[in-house]
C-alpha cells in the first residue's frame, strides 16, 4: 500500500478541530481509514491531555460529521502511555486494521479496528531473533482477527 502525499496528509489534517488539538497538545499517532460496513471514512488522533498527560484517542467520523473520544486499554503485558511512544510515519491499513509500529518499545503494534472503534496492542515475540518476522506474523493475526470481525 502507498503512502498518501504530504499535501493530502495536510489537507485532512485541517479536518482536525481546534478543540481537539487543545487537548491532545503533542499528537503522537493518526490515521485516515475506510469503514466498509458502515461506508464511513474515520480519522483517528492519538495524544495526550498536555495537563494530565493522561492518554487520549479520538476519532472524526465523515458520515456523522463530528468527533468524539474513545476510550480504549491496552491490556496483555504491554503497560504504557501514549506519550511514552511514537508513531509517525508507521501505520499500515490492512483488513480493516490500521496499525502502527511503536518505536519506543520495541517489539509492539498498536491497532485500531476501524469497524468497532476498538484500540488493541501486540507484542512481538521478544525472543525472535528476526523482529521484523515476528511484525509480519503479528499483522498476520490482525487480518485473520480482522477477518473474522467482517464475518460475524
Amino acid at each position: 500500500m502507498e503512502k498518501l502525499p504530504e499535501d493530502v496528509l495536510m489537507e485532512i489534517m485541517l479536518w482536525v478541530r481546534p478543540q481537539c488539538l487543545i487537548r491532545c497538545k503533542l499528537v503522537k499517532g493518526a490515521g485516515l481509514s475506510r469503514d466498509c460496513r458502515s461506508d464511513d471514512y474515520k480519522f483517528v488522533v492519538f495524544g495526550y491531555d498536555s495537563k494530565s498527560y493522561d492518554s487520549k484517542a479520538e476519532i472524526y467520523s465523515l458520515h456523522n460529521d463530528c468527533w468524539r473520544e474513545i476510550s480504549f486499554h491496552w491490556g496483555g503485558t504491554i503497560d504504557y502511555e501514549i506519550r511514552s511512544f511514537w508513531l509517525v510515519n508507521s501505520q499500515i491499513f490492512s483488513g480493516g486494521v490500521l496499525c502502527w509500529t511503536v518505536d519506543h518499545f520495541r517489539y509492539s503494534i498498536i491497532a485500531f479496528v476501524v469497524t468497532d472503534e476498538e484500540v488493541h496492542s501486540l507484542q512481538f515475540a521478544k525472543n525472535s531473533s528476526h523482529p521484523y518476522q515476528s511484525g509480519e506474523r503479528a499483522l498476520e493475526k490482525v487480518d485473520k482477527t480482522a477477518a473474522e470481525r467482517t464475518e460475524q
